[in-house]
């Protein structure tokens, strides 16, 4: 189990992080959803659950596509493709919250799964913000959005680290 959790914490890390140079992402992302996606299929496999492979697996799609076919950033189609590609961001990461409720309850310890499930509301919440007042700025295009937008992407990142302290917590947690 510890060799999941490891899997899928590198995986996560790759998507989370971006480090560009020249416009060509050096952690590319496809990578990680393949590996998040590959944790997924192994826990499915150890513990009998059925964590969706087909959210990773059209998430590093869809980067692949985003990185090679898209340039224009500011067309509609990038607009619309972003949008698309943050959803299934999202089913991947309700997908690790699932993984991660199933080893808080197997652990028997209330205060794991309440910390899952608090992480999982309160993710759910800036994403769901950020996700809108992005799209706002992308049609409105008024320009206190665009700050408001920042903060919350700042949010969302706080939160996405706690994930990530989150599933090296359990990490530590599993004997093999």
């Amino acid at each position: 189990m510890k060799k999941i959790m490891t899997i899928l914490m590198i995986g996560y890390i790759i998507v989370l992080f971006n480090i560009d140079v020249f416009g060509f992402d050096l952690l590319f992302d496809s990578v990680g959803y393949g590996l998040i996606a590959f944790s997924f299929h192994q826990y499915n496999q150890k513990q009998g659950m059925n964590l969706q492979l087909i959210y990773p697996i059209v998430g590093a799609i869809l980067v692949l596509i985003n990185t090679f076919a898209i340039s224009d950033y500011l067309s509609d189609i990038a607009t619309l493709s972003w949008v698309i590609t943050r959803a299934f961001h999202l089913m991947t990461l309700l997908e690790i919250f699932k993984l991660l409720h199933s080893r808080a309850t197997a652990h028997e310890d209330r205060g794991y799964i309440d910390g899952v499930t608090n992480l999982r509301k309160g993710y759910f919440v800036a994403f769901s913000l950020s996700f809108i007042v992005n799209l706002l700025v992308v049609f409105v295009q008024v320009e206190i959005l665009a700050v408001i937008a920042l903060a919350l992407v700042v949010m969302l990142i706080v939160f996405e680290v706690m994930l990530l302290f989150r599933i090296n917590k359990f990490r530590s947690l599993e004997v093999i």
